[in-house]
């Protein structure tokens, strides 16, 4: 088959989040399936460019960028933001059709993340089936989040991914509880939705290096944006909770970017006041971004992986980091977590914000080497057997196969 997966972020370039690491693991595992796999993605360079990697072919396309000041203005910033993913949409259908004429595309798989296909869905070329892919819409992700921090959302936003789903050959979702929220959201017969979980290389997983492993502590290992919604501020307060007991046999380590905090100070000094003023900044350590080889040393150096997220994970490809290995995780109850993260088998999942609880659930594995052993050796194993990416791209190709009646 020729596949285009289209979809502003696919990496190095883009970054290495969720959305990102899915393109690239399903891209890779079509690839060594003998399907041929076009990507359509954003790019720096003025205007198109192109590049063969190993036998999949990257088109990358420059997005429209609006002076960042009036992307902060009420209601402006929105519209801004729905103009720029329309002019990229049409962008987007320019290049696919190129592509179409030289190699005759058989199926397209779009994010619902921008509706990069909304052109396509309204325009066509109606010969071409496309399904997409949800992860987590806007319109779904804003009950999460303050309107302070979702400062860019338009009502515009639910009409562009409400239209653009409705135009889709077919949907598919990493977890079922995400395909019940898009039911329910856009209205779509939930027949229409096929759950297909997000996936991984098994290979990622490196042995574990004793040069980075601290001896004499247990370490906590966190792995996601510096930000409020991400639960930060649970772990903390649960985390002095923790070294109330355990002080010297623990150490919280946090890794990602920092989120601008506007009208205040940035949520990462806000930690490290918390931490200061309650005498256990040495137990804390911020190493800020890292690249994916420093990521997985540090999965690999960490004895419990947690994720105490407030906002909606439609997966969540840092517990299937973790659990790939061989790390116990802790993780909020939210969400298609409960779907990737096995209670009491893989892990344990605390109710969002619940401090003491994920306390607790931390002090029970801090305590018993043995369990996170187990619990570890268990996670390893299922990402092996349910979340591989060469089975998950199996499942995608039938469904392609169904949809294009080959």
């Amino acid at each position: 088959m020729n596949i285009v997966i289209i979809n502003q972020w696919y990496p190095p370039e883009s970054g290495h989040g969720g959305i990102a690491k899915y393109n690239y693991y399903m891209a890779n595992a079509y690839n060594k399936l003998g399907h041929q796999v076009f990507i359509i993605s954003s790019g720096t360079e003025k205007g198109s460019t192109f590049e063969d990697r190993g036998g999949i072919y990257i088109y990358r396309i420059r997005q429209v960028i609006f002076p960042y000041f009036f992307s902060r203005v009420f209601f402006m910033g929105g519209v801004l933001r729905f103009l720029r993913d329309l002019i990229y949409s049409f962008s987007v259908r320019k290049i696919l059709i190129k592509i179409n004429r030289e190699f005759k595309i058989d199926i397209v798989e779009y994010a619902e993340i921008n509706t990069e296909g909304l052109s396509h869905g309204l325009f066509g070329p109606k010969n071409i089936p496309f399904i997409v892919r949800c992860h987590t819409p806007y319109s779904l992700l804003k009950n999460y989040y303050t309107k302070k921090e979702m400062f860019f959302y338009s009502p515009l936003f639910y009409w562009s991914e409400k239209l653009f789903i409705s135009k889709a050959a077919h949907i598919t979702t990493p977890t079922n509880d995400l395909r019940e929220n898009i039911s329910k959201i856009f209205k779509v017969n939930k027949e229409g939705i096929s759950v297909v979980p997000n996936s991984i290389a098994c290979d990622k997983a490196v042995k574990e290096d004793s040069n980075f492993k601290n001896q004499d502590k247990v370490t906590l290992l966190y792995v996601g944006r510096i930000e409020r919604g991400k639960g930060i501020y649970t772990l903390a307060e649960a985390f002095l909770e923790v070294t109330k007991i355990c002080k010297d046999k623990v150490k919280c380590v946090f890794i990602g970017d920092i989120c601008p905090q506007y009208g205040g100070p940035s949520p990462q000094k806000t930690l490290i006041q918390f931490f200061t003023e309650n005498n256990i900044l040495q137990y804390v350590e911020f190493k800020g971004e890292v690249s994916e080889e420093e990521l997985f040393a540090a999965y690999n150096m960490c004895d419990i992986f947690i994720n105490p997220s407030l906002i909606y994970e439609s997966f969540s490809y840092t517990c299937l980091e973790a659990m790939l290995c061989a790390k116990p995780v802790v993780a909020s109850k939210i969400g298609g977590i409960p779907e990737v993260v096995s209670e009491g088998e893989t892990g344990f999942l605390f109710e969002p914000g619940r401090k003491e609880e994920l306390a607790e659930k931390l002090k029970l594995l801090i305590d018993d080497s043995q369990k996170r052993k187990s619990m570890g050796q268990a996670g390893r194993e299922r990402v092996k057997n349910k979340f591989s990416s060469e089975e998950v791209a199996k499942q995608n190709i039938e469904l392609y196969q169904k949809i294009c009646k080959i």
